[in-house]
């Protein structure tokens, strides 16, 4: 595996250099909707963010019926023009990581790369590769719904634990994309990586 994941990431720092015309979206079950409004000032922070920060991760929670959604969704059209790839999908489902890992690398990869390792790890190394190669926007809607109802804020449910290491290695590896989170409950395995300037948390309350 670590020859094919070698060639494969070779490809994808050539195919890094050149110029993508477009933006390539998957918007899956995003929300459609004409106008945000009272949110002016947390977009542009949340902009900014994108624009000036470069922040790899950006998590907007809150309480539910704050407009979490609405909003990331809104951020990710304003924002998409400057990424190669926007691709958007809800956890409300609580889909399987492997599931959403692998319609993430055929969207990234253009249907060039279908199946997966079978190691965890690897699987997320391969993301890892796209989100250095190229430009992409990750949106994750809903991530409370990974989480233990009734228990402490924050703990997965079984099996459910290796989206947090997704998360936090987004966080801790350089590259040139963003992953937009919402979700009711602030991520703790992100909280020592707000201080580096790599990762912003948006408390999202009512207008």
């Amino acid at each position: 595996f670590s020859i094919s994941v070698a060639i494969q990431e070779a490809v994808l720092q050539l195919d890094g250099t050149s110029q993508v015309q477009g933006v390539r979206e998957d918007w899956d079950e995003a929300p459609s909707f004409k106008q945000v409004y009272g949110r002016d000032q947390e977009l542009a922070e949340l902009q900014e963010w994108i624009d000036d920060e470069h922040y790899r991760v950006i998590v907007i929670f809150g309480m539910g019926g704050t407009g979490k959604t609405v909003l990331a969704t809104k951020l990710a059209q304003q924002a998409k023009d400057g990424f190669e790839y926007v691709f958007w999908r809800s956890l409300q489902q609580a889909p399987p990581l492997k599931q959403i890992l692998q319609q993430a690398v055929q969207f990234l990869s253009e249907q060039q790369r279908i199946t997966l390792p079978k190691d965890v790890d690897d699987q997320i190394r391969l993301l890892m590769q796209y989100l250095r190669a190229r430009r992409c926007l990750l949106v994750l809607d809903n991530v409370e719904s990974l989480f233990r109802p009734g228990k402490k804020a924050g703990v997965y449910r079984e099996g459910y634990e290796d989206y947090g290491r997704l998360f936090r290695r987004v966080g801790e590896m350089q590259h040139q994309s963003c992953l937009l989170l919402t979700s009711r409950e602030k991520l703790k395995e992100l909280n020592l990586l707000e201080g580096r300037g790599v990762v912003g948390s948006l408390r999202l309350g009512g207008i």
